[in-house]
């Protein structure tokens, strides 16, 4: 399949209307951990909607957790940011049709609502993050805005650029927003002025960092951001290809990832999440896969897995579990994923699912 990167499949233009959504697809079963993440009571107030997410529950006696690649959702065009609320419910922002796409912890589709009109052949939206109240905040880079919508999809405000080039508020291609556990803290990342600022619910300007550079601190055309359960801001930093994660106040704590598509090492990040425990989830875009990397950025595990030792770069596919040009992704509080797989038009996750135990040694099919 031809490498398509982030920056060209930005000119590819797709159909407007989103298909309903799929019915799940249940392969590729793979090993979980014994015991989920711990579960969302007890967070601090920082720790945002993802992170109080449960999951399932269980398992029942008898039953034990494997995880498993779905397909959420299929689409006329590609999806690109996703999110999740206290509920479960999730949330995607498709960039080719315009519209926010709403789902229940079931996968059923519940609302879809379509963002401010524009001239044809220009992108639409790009991300969306729920606060605690189920406001809805939605990046709209095409447009250099910042949109503030109720949980019924009504349009309570929109914050736009001030006329204030390389000033705080300049606003040019807002690209992904993040929401804290408070509510009180809403963070803007904007790919073209290479910038993170952060907000009150009513638009003021409460803190800027970042700057155009390869230096700790600074980003180049940086695509992404995500918060931890602390209140910490991780940036999927592309054209650096590493993370880079940051005090809620903008202080440099660490950066992780370098050039490269072995074990750890990061090809033009589109996307990041980070778990209850620390753990982060990348959407590495280039290299096709989805890695799994430990706080302090040692490479756990990686989606699909190595195809050989010291070759850790995936080939673009279409098969559940494997990814093309993935960009967007969340975790819940169980460790369960969910990853906008932009190239293949379609929201898949990796969850996790009831299996009964094997009979114990000696005993026959009724357990005698």
């Amino acid at each position: 399949m031809k490498h398509v990167s982030l920056l060209g499949q930005s000119a590819r233009r797709f159909a407007a209307r989103a298909l309903p959504a799929a019915a799940f697809a249940l392969v590729l079963a793979s090993p979980a951990a014994a015991q989920p993440l711990a579960q969302a009571g007890g967070l601090e107030s920082t720790a945002p909607e993802n992170l109080r997410c449960p999951g399932r529950p269980g398992p029942r006696d008898g039953f034990h957790f494997e995880a498993e690649w779905q397909n959420v959702a299929t689409y006329s065009g590609g999806p690109y940011e996703v999110a999740l609320d206290h509920s479960c419910n999730l949330f995607v922002a498709n960039k080719s049709s315009n519209q926010i796409f709403k789902y229940n912890a079931d996968g059923q589709q519940v609302a879809v609502w379509t963002m401010a009109a524009r001239e044809a052949y220009t992108d639409g939206i790009s991300a969306v993050a729920v606060a605690p109240d189920g406001t809805l905040y939605v990046a709209d880079a095409p447009m250099g805005v910042v949109r503030k919508l109720s949980p019924s999809g009504q349009e309570l405000g929109t914050w736009k650029s001030c006329d204030c080039p390389n000033k705080p508020g300049w606003m040019v291609n807002p690209v992904s927003v993040a929401v804290d556990g408070t509510g009180n803290n809403v963070y803007v990342l904007d790919r073209a002025v290479d910038t993170v600022t952060r907000y009150s619910p009513d638009g003021k300007i409460q803190k800027v960092f970042g700057s155009q550079g390869t230096g700790p601190g600074q980003f180049d055309v940086p695509n992404a951001l995500s918060l931890d359960r602390q209140g910490n801001v991780y940036v999927a930093d592309w054209g650096n290809n590493r993370i880079q994660k940051f005090s809620p106040d903008g202080a440099t704590l660490g950066q992780f990832g370098v050039n490269g598509n072995g074990p750890g090492q990061i090809h033009l990040p589109t996307g990041v999440t980070v778990d209850l425990d620390g753990n982060m989830y990348v959407s590495d875009s280039d290299n096709w896969r989805v890695m799994k990397l430990a706080p302090d950025g040692t490479p756990v595990d990686q989606f699909p897995a190595c195809a050989s030792a010291g070759d850790c770069g995936m080939l673009a596919g279409s098969d559940l579990g494997q990814f093309f040009s993935s960009t967007g992704i969340v975790v819940d509080a169980q460790g369960n994923l969910y990853v906008a797989d932009t190239g293949n038009d379609r929201v898949e996750r990796r969850v996790v699912i009831e299996v009964a135990n094997p009979p114990a040694a000696g005993a026959d099919a009724t357990g005698d």
